[in-house]
Parts: structure tokens; sequence; C-alpha cells
């Protein structure tokens, strides 16, 4: 799970399921990216990738030349610590301001502004890539291994 991939220009949020839910210490072919153990590619929110450009970076909405905080939230099918994991979600808070996250701005994309398996369904065709983050078995697979 990258939690925080970062610049001052941009920023990643990355589950990666793996097939596998406890540590685990790869060999050979399971090691291999996106055909092992694990989605190498994951399936990632970057607001800047995902067509807003004016979201993250200095003097925009999310300044990075000013102190912020990062709030990720990780929500189950049921609302309760004991569902399956369903969604990630993303916000900001600036200047005593909740900033929530940007939403997709690119064709085949819902304008949606959190992680869920529909999200990373539609974003894997987007793009043209392979959902291995399906294959891997999705949020309820991540979740097992958070658990």
């Amino acid at each position: 799970m990258d939690i925080w991939e970062a610049n001052n220009d941009a920023a990643a949020l990355t589950p990666h399921p793996c097939t596998t839910t406890e540590q685990t210490r790869c060999t050979g072919s399971d090691c291999a990216r996106n055909t092992g153990l694990c989605d190498g590619d994951g399936c990632d929110f970057n607001s800047f990738r995902l067509g807003d450009k004016t979201f993250l970076g200095k003097g925009l909405t999310v300044d990075t030349s000013k102190p912020f905080t990062v709030v990720t939230q990780f929500l189950t099918n049921d609302n309760t610590t004991s569902g399956s994991l369903s969604e990630i979600r993303r916000i900001y808070v600036q200047g005593g301001k909740v900033i929530q996250n940007s939403a997709v701005n690119i064709p085949g994309v819902d304008a949606v502004n959190s992680i869920t398996d529909k999200f990373c369904a539609q974003q894997k065709t987007a793009f043209g890539d392979t959902n291995y983050f399906a294959q891997k078995g999705g949020l309820k697979q991540l979740g097992s291994a958070f658990e």
C-alpha cells in the first residue's frame, strides 16, 4: 500500500493487493511484477494524471508551499471494522479548511474522488492497462491483508 507518493506537484495513493495476506518473502517467479504474488502497478489515484492539473501544487487548491495534513480513510462495505474494504478516500486539511479530493476528469471514468473496485476497473480500461488489481483480489483482498 503506497499511502503517500508525492512531490510538490503531484501525489498518488496506490493500493497493491497481493494473493497472500501476510508478510511474505518472494522467490523466483513469485517476485515477478504483476504476474507474481502482488499487483505491481496497483490502482493509483493521482489527481494530475486523472485530469485535474490545478489540484496540488504551489498556489493551487492544495498549496504545497504551505503546511497541510493528509487524511486517508478506509471504508468497509457495511461501515464496521469487520466488513470488507470497499473504498479508500483521501481528504486534505489546510489553513483550517477541509479540502475534498479532486474528481476524476478523463473520458471513460466516472467523476469520482475515491478508490473503489469500479473506479479501478474503469481506470485500467481508460488507460489500456491489464487489471492485475482485480486479478489479485482488489480492495477486498487488500483489506484481508490489513486485517
